[in-house]
């Protein structure tokens, strides 16, 4: 029996919370999301791979359900632990500064959304190339916001 801090638990817990999620049941997702992402951090710390994909994937979360300003707030935080530990030209940090466009543009701050994302296009096209689809990716985004 495995205990309620294994890490095959907490992925259990994880893979529950995104059937709530798909379920429908939203608040319940989230509020599991949240106790995983507090135990990854409790047990493993805040920068082990594990605890920072849950919490990207819990800014996303907030972000889905309306939750904007939790969203932007957890999401820059992400985004500055990846630049930090992986550097400011590592994909994940770009992808990360990519949500965060989001997040802004989901919140209104369109200036804010279109200047990073301008920054993390050419970044992206910089290191993975323009046909990458992360880069794609990014680009359609900008052109979505700069077009409305």
């Amino acid at each position: 029996v495995l205990s309620a801090e294994h890490p095959e638990t907490l992925k259990a817990r994880n893979n529950l919370a995104r059937s709530y999620w798909s379920a429908g049941r939203k608040a319940e997702a989230i509020e599991l999301l949240e106790r995983v992402a507090a135990d990854l951090d409790r047990l493993m710390g805040a920068e082990h791979r594990a605890t920072r994909t849950a919490r990207a994937s819990l800014a996303v979360s907030y972000l889905l359900a309306g939750r904007t300003a939790q969203a932007i707030e957890l999401q820059e935080q992400v985004a500055a632990d990846l630049e930090r530990l992986m550097g400011a030209q590592h994909t994940d940090t770009l992808i990360a500064r990519a949500k965060l466009a989001s997040c802004y543009g989901s919140a209104g701050r369109i200036r804010d959304a279109i200047g990073l994302m301008k920054q993390v296009a050419a970044d992206l096209e910089r290191i993975l190339g323009a046909e990458h689809p992360h880069t794609q990716s990014v680009r359609k985004s900008l052109q979505e916001w700069t077009v409305s």
